[in-house]
């Protein structure tokens, strides 16, 4: 791995003289001095103090090259930048060549100081489950600094702190000191990690990894076999990890153990060219624009304008775009699962003669024109919580995307099986409910087609219907866009049947015979009453019986934006913004102040004036907003301090 973090230049002076001018972290510089170099020890304890204020730092240093020493290495360095293999490898190795017996100049040391919101931002991340690195190029104690500012870390937790010395440097005649120095060095970060894996630790206290570059060299080392190394093993039990004075390649090398060894989706975000790597390898690459240059929003997947930003991207359309595009996939074989296999149940009953039960017209049309619009629409503005800032203040919900709440093999397996159902009763009810007609005297209201047309007419409806019991949320134009469909199916039916052209002859007059025969009427409610029961039933179960943590949140919600409603306005998002925090604060001090009592605590209530912005009537129990459950499965421990059970309890409602 690349241990680069310094970087240095040859520039001409004025009296015709080669300079070479180095900077970059001390550990890299410290070992090129050259020996006794003055104000070593000074400049090292200065950089101590700023690193201990939370300020970056820099060291200077330079030297002056003769004009043969120049073109000898300039010579090395051009073959080197033609080499076809290993380049990055020559270059570093020509560049330690003249990076020797320097003098120290300086260091220069810097406030960064963290945009607004990032530390709510990392708090709320936490929260969420995500686990976060942090991999800069700072020196150990500035890192430490950095990472308690933005709450990452704090002084609850346990930390383990691997790191190393600065490495020797050693001549060109000493290579197997070299080797035998760094061994042993590898051996001691190895040892450290392993030992921090038997470490017992306290019961609910949550861990750290601090780790500085030289020694995530070794531990990266350990991580190249198929098995999990200790760096990968111990950083799962961690709440954090802080990688400090990790150059470009380390930070795209840590992103890609953790890829290859742990599964997980990476995220990866920076503001600068030297993040570029990491950005790169990350599944998702996220780059801020700043003044540190384009470099890192032109190789990234998403470009931000802030750090705190980034909870928007992820707790809020991160987890809307995992609902919408499951409903989408889910939805997608539904329909068309569902309509094919009525073909299979009208294969077996006719032996397998390989005569069609669906018009080609028909057929043709079923995902062009009848079933698409209403899933376009529910996968682009359906949600489950109305309001961005709720997602902000319970990032808790982000949980549910990270278990794959509403997508997996279980899921799938119950929405093909409900496809499958769904059919059954198409085919059959319409079957039998047709049957009869045969034995009239109407010419038309009998045999295979009009018994196609009725069943096609009940499989839209159905197919269109389960739509809309799983849509949360209903715009105007999913609205428009449902109905739509539904109104277009008839017109082009009533249409269809009544063109006397011999390509589209099968459905002619099938429209009229149905209008007017109640057993089609009758086969298309009974086949959607009962083709949507079970959807019926699971939506009751799991909203209702078994409501998780999102459904209590949008139910309180919808409660609020009904109650909004009845008053004639609609509370935008910034009041909502301003006013959610309020009161979840009031939660918090009313449950750290009450008397632990046994059974479930209270729902969550409205001071007076709390009601007058939320336009709540008076006419009920003043303070109180009825039956706002926030809590069901799961409880939200991270953000309340306790459980919140919908059972009120005057003793600790708030």
């Amino acid at each position: 791995y690349q241990r680069r973090v310094h970087g240095s230049c040859v520039v001409r002076t004025p009296d015709d003289r080669k300079l070479l001018m180095v900077k970059g972290a001390d550990s890299m510089i410290y070992e090129r001095l050259a020996p006794g170099a003055a104000h070593g020890a000074e400049t090292k304890e200065h950089l101590r103090v700023f690193a201990n204020e939370g300020l970056r730092t820099l060291v200077l240093a330079e030297r002056f090259i003769e004009e043969y020493e120049f073109q000898a290495w300039l010579l090395q360095y051009l073959a080197a930048s033609e080499a076809t293999e290993h380049k990055e490898a020559e270059l570093d190795r020509v560049a330690d060549l003249t990076e020797k017996d320097l003098q120290l100049v300086g260091a220069t040391a810097i406030e960064d100081k963290l945009q607004e919101g990032v530390p709510q931002c990392i708090a709320r991340l936490a929260r969420a489950n995500i686990q976060i690195w942090v991999l800069t190029g700072d020196k150990v104690e500035t890192a430490i600094n950095i990472a308690m500012a933005c709450n990452l870390i704090d002084t609850t937790m346990h930390w383990e702190k691997c790191s190393l010395p600065d490495p020797p440097h050693f001549g060109p005649d000493e290579e197997a000191a070299a080797a035998a120095s760094e061994k042993d060095r590898r051996d001691t970060v190895i040892a450290q990690l392993e030992r921090a894996l038997t470490d017992p630790m306290e019961p609910g206290r949550e861990a750290a990894l601090v780790i500085d570059g030289y020694a995530l060299t070794f531990a990266l080392e350990a991580e190249e076999g198929a098995a999990d190394g200790p760096l990968v093993r111990y950083s799962a039990r961690c709440k954090a990890v802080v990688c400090c004075r990790v150059s470009p390649k380390q930070k795209a090398a840590v992103v890609m153990v953790m890829k290859r060894k742990k599964q997980v989706i990476t995220l990866a975000i920076g503001d600068g060219a030297n993040d570029v790597g990491m950005i790169q390898q990350a599944h998702i690459g996220v780059g801020l624009s700043g003044k540190e240059g384009a470099a890192a929003v032109m190789n990234s997947d998403y470009a931000l304008a802030q750090f705190r930003y980034l909870q928007h991207l992820i707790l809020v359309h991160g987890r809307w775009s995992f609902q919408r595009i499951s409903l989408l996939i889910l939805y997608s074989f539904y329909k068309n699962l569902g309509f094919a296999v009525v073909s299979f149940w009208y294969g077996l009953q006719s032996g397998m003669s390989g005569v069609k039960i669906w018009d080609d017209i028909y057929q043709a049309l079923w995902n062009v024109c009848f079933t698409s619009l209403p899933i376009m629409a529910s996968s682009a503005f359906d949600k489950d919580v109305i309001y961005k800032a709720t997602l902000h203040e319970f990032p808790e919900l982000y949980r549910e995307v990270q278990e794959g709440h509403g997508f997996g093999g279980v899921t799938f397996l119950l929405w093909m099986l409900d496809s499958i159902y769904a059919s059954l009763v198409v085919y059959y009810g319409c079957l039998y409910a047709t049957e009869s007609i045969g034995r009239n005297n109407d010419s038309l209201a009998h045999g295979k087609w009009f018994f196609s047309y009725t069943m096609f007419a009940a499989c839209h409806v159905v197919i269109n219907l389960r739509l809309a019991v799983v849509t949360r949320t209903w715009t105007p134009i999913t609205l428009f866009l449902m109905v739509g469909t539904l109104v277009f199916y008839w017109a082009y039916a009533a249409v269809h049947s009544v063109v006397p052209i011999a390509a589209v002859a099968n459905m002619y007059g099938m429209f009229g015979a149905a209008w007017v025969n109640w057993t089609s009427w009758a086969a298309l409610a009974g086949t959607v009453v009962v083709g949507l029961l079970p959807a019926t039933l699971q939506l009751v179960w799991v909203r209702i019986m078994r409501p998780s943590e999102s459904t209590c949140v949008a139910t309180f919600e919808a409660r609020v934006v009904a109650e909004q409603a009845r008053l004639g306005r609609i509370m935008p998002e910034s009041e909502w913004a301003q006013l959610l925090p309020r009161m979840i604060s009031r939660q918090q001090q009313k449950l750290a102040s009450a008397q632990p009592t046994p059974g479930p605590a209270s729902n969550i209530q409205f001071s007076g004036a709390e009601e007058e912005s939320l336009g709540y009537s008076y006419s009920q129990t003043p303070g109180a907003y009825p039956e706002v459950q926030l809590a069901a499965a799961r409880p939200l421990r991270p953000r309340f301090g306790g459980d919140i059970d919908p059972t009120p309890t005057p003793t600790n409602s708030v």
